[in-house]
């Protein structure tokens, strides 16, 4: 344990007995964030309007962990495009298309500056994972290590709007397509938990949680969405106005490209089975509205 214990720095706190200091550090944490937006309009004639627009935004967070010598880097990246052409068909009524498309990325990357290299706790990781010891902060990278989640959606709209009488009818549907990619390291790097300083020090771990070094610690779900809504406007009175809709919507399963989802079907099952992630999505997702103005 030797190697291990060199590396945790000095107390420059208050003692709390049983060989237990406090240790504080100071930590420039910056954060830096870009934002940017553009659109186009066009009016094409009198009954065809349109516009597109895009939308970026991205971050860089630096963070501290309990200890010096672990940052980590948080990072998000965010892009959206939407295409919207809006078409007066008649006097009383219009229809409108939306396209979009987004990405959303989020990650976080760690390190492991120490005086000397320690030796990791899987075999073939590049660093050592986390360890717990009671009385005393989380020592480690945090456990996730290059940590990538990614998600698309391809998405297209259609809504009418339609003014019969006193009636102001509304009426659509949303299609969207959704690729879910996942790099998501947890425990790769191992945790080892002490339950106070004696066990540590002897080397007597309570437990260990970790992945082999030939685990799978990629996905890439793909599922779809769609929707359907009717809403009518119902001017009762000059000042009164009844508002009653419905709005139905499902999910189709995620599943995996490569067919590596698992579930454990029981608590008292010794191993999970391969299949799909859970049981399968409701399809009476149905959602009325009722109002008054």
């Amino acid at each position: 344990m030797r190697p291990f214990l060199n590396e945790y720095p000095l107390p420059n706190g208050p003692n709390r007995g049983a060989g237990i200091a406090l240790y504080t550090f100071g930590f420039n944490q910056k954060l830096t964030q870009d934002f940017g937006q553009a659109r186009y309009d066009g009016i094409l004639n009198d009954r065809n309007h349109m516009f597109v627009r895009y939308t970026y935004d991205g971050a860089d967070q630096r963070l501290p962990t309990d200890y010096p010598q672990f940052p980590r880097d948080f990072l998000s990246r965010n892009q959206f495009i939407t295409a919207d052409f809006s078409q007066i068909l008649s006097a009383r009524t219009l229809n409108h298309v939306r396209l979009g498309f987004s990405r959303t990325r989020v990650g976080q990357d760690v390190e492991s500056n120490t005086s000397q290299p320690l030796t990791p706790f899987v075999t073939g990781r590049g660093m050592i994972g986390n360890i717990d010891v009671g009385g005393l902060p989380r020592f480690g990278t945090q456990a996730s290590v290059n940590l990538r989640l990614v998600q698309n959606v391809y998405g297209v709209e259609d809504g009418l709007v339609l003014e019969r009488g006193k009636h102001q009818i509304k009426l659509g549907a949303l299609f969207e397509r959704y690729q879910d990619n996942m790099v998501n390291p947890t425990f790769s790097l191992g945790q080892f938990t002490f339950n106070d300083l004696p066990s540590f020090l002897q080397n007597r771990a309570a437990r260990f949680i970790g992945l082999t070094p030939n685990g799978a610690l990629d996905r890439y779900w793909r599922f779809t969405l769609m929707a359907f809504y009717v809403q009518d406007d119902f001017k009762i009175h000059p000042r009164v106005t009844l508002n009653a809709g419905l709005r139905y919507e499902f999910t189709t399963m995620p599943v995996d490209i490569y067919g590596r989802d698992s579930t454990l079907l029981h608590l008292s099952d010794p191993a999970p089975v391969a299949g799909q992630l859970y049981q399968n999505p409701t399809y009476k997702n149905i959602s009325p509205r009722l109002g008054v103005a």
